[in-house]
């Protein structure tokens, strides 16, 4: 099984053989170009890379170039160790998009890194990203229990490795995972233990009917309230004020084409308020009111008026 550096090495062979047929053309385009037409063994996670690479291609040299000068003054250092000694104290024009990706192609792959079931379960997770927005797989996906079980042994690992504990984790490990902005502290990361039960029944929800508009009479009513709450605090987050939303939550509901803005007509299955009109007892007891109030007062006896002394 080729690790990344192989693959990575295998794409720029591709792309220099390309350039060689058509030299007016970019790496980028070269890349574009070639890209679907590579060899099975060049995974989906190596082009994600390669792609990063070509991304932050002048943050990378400027990073190289430093740990080339600092290996001269340390020769027993291997460029992981002088890049972990210099990477704080990088221009700060170097992002941080391009240490990690720079760290991923020269990381300590030593331990478990070619195993072939984690570069498997790896490649299905950017497939599951690609599809669903964030690699937050639940843990009742029955499609993908498989990589939803993958999911949260690597959160496991990984506290693990902070802990100095044995494990199969590694940086590299790490910083590919990183790269997709994995969240290694899971639920905690988009919210309480309800909200992400509620996003579940969701996802159950709209496996059944389609789309995510559940009524308001639906039968577990506390999904409805769930839904609406939702949509409330959507506003109050564009709004900036104070709400439970938050960026991650958003891009979730996202992938389930959650709607926002409820349109005036109703989806299928979705039950639309309705505005209370009167009832005609209530309109008629409306109207008798108001003719009563239109009728003058009678005159009182023992008043005199004006026109009357007149008359006298």
């Amino acid at each position: 099984m080729l690790d990344h550096g192989d693959r990575l090495t295998v794409i720029a062979a591709a792309i220099l053989e390309h350039q060689q047929l058509h030299p007016d053309m970019s790496k980028q385009e070269s890349y574009n170009a070639i890209k679907n037409s590579l060899p099975a063994s060049v995974t989906d996670g190596a082009k994600l890379l390669y792609q990063s690479m070509l991304d932050h291609g002048d943050h990378l040299t400027v990073i190289a170039a430093a740990v080339a000068k600092h290996q001269k003054l340390h020769p027993d250092m291997t460029k992981l160790q002088s890049f972990d000694t210099i990477k704080n104290s990088l221009p700060a024009s170097v992002t941080d998009g391009a240490k990690r990706t720079y760290q991923s192609t020269i990381g300590d792959r030593a331990i478990g890194d070619n195993d072939e079931k984690w570069n498997t379960r790896y490649d299905e997770l950017i497939e599951y990203k690609r599809v669903n927005g964030h690699c937050n797989v639940p843990r009742n996906d029955q499609a993908n229990k498989s990589l939803a079980n993958w999911v949260m042994k690597q959160r496991a690992d990984y506290k693990k490795f902070a802990a100095d504990n044995t494990t199969s984790m590694t940086q590299d490990k790490i910083t590919r995972l990183d790269s997709l902005r994995f969240e290694w502290n899971g639920r905690e990361a988009s919210g309480d233990e309800k909200w992400n039960t509620r996003y579940d029944d969701l996802i159950e929800y709209k496996r059944v009917n389609g789309h995510c508009n559940v009524p308001y009479d639906y039968q577990a009513n506390k999904l409805a309230n769930w839904v609406k709450k939702q949509r409330a605090e959507y506003k109050k987050f564009f709004a900036d004020n104070k709400t439970s939303m938050t960026q991650d939550k958003i891009t979730r509901l996202d992938s389930l084409g959650f709607q926002w803005v409820m349109k005036k007509v109703a989806a299928k299955g979705s039950v639309m308020k309705t505005t209370k009109k009167k009832s005609p007892q209530k309109k008629k007891s409306s109207q008798k009111m108001k003719k009563k109030s239109l009728k003058k007062f009678p005159k009182k006896k023992g008043i005199e008026t004006n026109s009357s002394k007149k008359t006298r």
